[in-house]
């Protein structure tokens, strides 16, 4: 009988401390790296999203002031990854000067293509460079989502809770090289998986820039619709401004968002479509 009460306090006690486990294990919170790569599935979805951009950045360095850029946008994530083309309508000097991120044929990284006028083909940069700086302000390619950074084991801080965004889950970052940041910390939204702030610190871990991301629902997508970022150390400015948005639910063909697609870009027929759309988004909110 003693034999028998024993295995029984023994079972309940391993029971006992599984439970205890498994509720510490929910209390830490979702794994820091599915959070992140959730967070890049959001903000390049499979279905194919078009949208028009107006671009701004402001500098009171020597030499700096204000600058602006209107774009055409699609992203689109296949099989093989997460693509995004960009192309410049405005300022008309570089009208049809264009960009695009794309998993690189048969290797397991994402790569840059420029097309512009100078150049008779696309020019190629392989791997893509998450801190390179896009056109000529402070955002680089990760904060606007055409890539994504490879970085050490990223690691979950905890979770908050916004007035405006809800519950919110911090994540640590910090880059293989640090030529310019020392760590990230990231902002996800709980129930959308979108960024709604990073913040960039120095390598001397000195705060260095504040990004901050505003979305709502379009066509039922949770969509990242404005991007502003305020450069804490040099006062610099830049914001990205959806102007129209809409989702193309039939399948790209791959040409499309493909280094020789480029050029062809702006003359792709659902963009005579988009104002349309976008305005009846804006009538109905979304």
């Amino acid at each position: 009988m003693l034999r028998t009460m024993t295995q029984v306090a023994l079972a309940t006690f391993a029971t006992l401390s599984m439970l205890a486990v498994g509720s510490a294990r929910a209390e830490q919170g979702p794994d820091a790296a599915a959070l992140l790569a959730d967070m890049q599935r959001a903000l390049v979805p499979e279905v194919a999203q078009f949208s028009r951009v107006h671009i701004t950045a402001r500098s009171d360095q020597p030499g700096g002031g204000a600058k602006e850029w209107d774009a055409v946008v699609i992203r689109q994530r296949d099989d093989e990854g997460p693509r995004t083309a960009f192309s410049l309508v405005k300022p008309a000097n570089l009208k049809g000067v264009g960009m695009l991120t794309a998993p690189h044929p048969g290797k397991r990284i994402l790569s840059l293509w420029l097309n512009t006028s100078e150049e008779r083909r696309p020019v190629e940069y392989t791997p893509l460079e998450a801190d390179r700086q896009f056109l000529s302000t402070r955002f680089n390619f990760d904060d606007v989502a055409l890539t994504a950074r490879d970085t050490q084991p990223p690691v979950l801080l905890g979770s908050e809770n916004d007035s405006s965004h809800g519950a919110l889950w911090k994540v640590e970052t910090r880059p293989l090289l640090d030529r310019y940041y020392s760590r990230m910390l990231t902002w996800i939204a709980a129930d959308t998986y979108l960024p709604v702030k990073r913040e960039y610190y120095d390598r001397a871990g000195k705060l260095w820039k504040v990004v901050s991301y505003e979305s709502r629902k379009i066509d039922g997508i949770p969509t990242v619709t404005s991007i502003d970022l305020h450069d804490v150390q040099s006062r610099d400015t830049a914001s990205w401004r959806v102007q129209a948005i809409a989702y193309h639910h039939d399948a790209l063909p791959k040409r499309v968002l493909s280094p020789r697609g480029l050029g062809d870009m702006q003359a792709h027929p659902f963009w005579a479509e988009l104002d349309e759309i976008a305005h009846r988004h804006a009538s109905h909110g979304s």
